[in-house]
């Protein structure tokens, strides 16, 4: 029961140049991964926890201690496509959804 209330979530941030050995240390004491994209510097990790902000919270205190402080998140853009695919349906679903064609009236 307590498994359900606990979430994986990835978060990407975007932060100042990295070393080496910080890289290292990130991909080995959190699981990170670094990649360089359009001159950005980006730092991904995936971590479980009950809500998403105090997720990121834990996380960012945790980059911090490792002595990488992230400037901001980097924002996951996606298609219709991609949200259709992430939640198990079709394209068109996700285009019903965002006209409210396929959505209760609230009270």
């Amino acid at each position: 029961m307590a498994e359900d209330l606990y979430h994986r979530y990835e978060f990407t941030f975007i932060v100042q140049m990295l070393t080496v050995s910080q890289e290292q240390a990130i991909e080995e004491s959190l699981g990170g991964k670094v990649e360089d994209r359009r001159g950005l510097q980006l730092l991904t990790l995936t971590s479980e926890g009950m809500r998403a902000a105090t997720t990121a919270i834990t996380v960012v205190d945790q980059l911090v201690a490792a002595g990488v402080r992230p400037q901001r998140t980097h924002p996951d853009l996606v298609s219709r496509q991609d949200i259709a695919d992430r939640a198990g349906v079709t394209r068109q679903a996700v285009g019903q959804w965002v006209r409210g064609v396929r959505q209760a009236a609230t009270p």
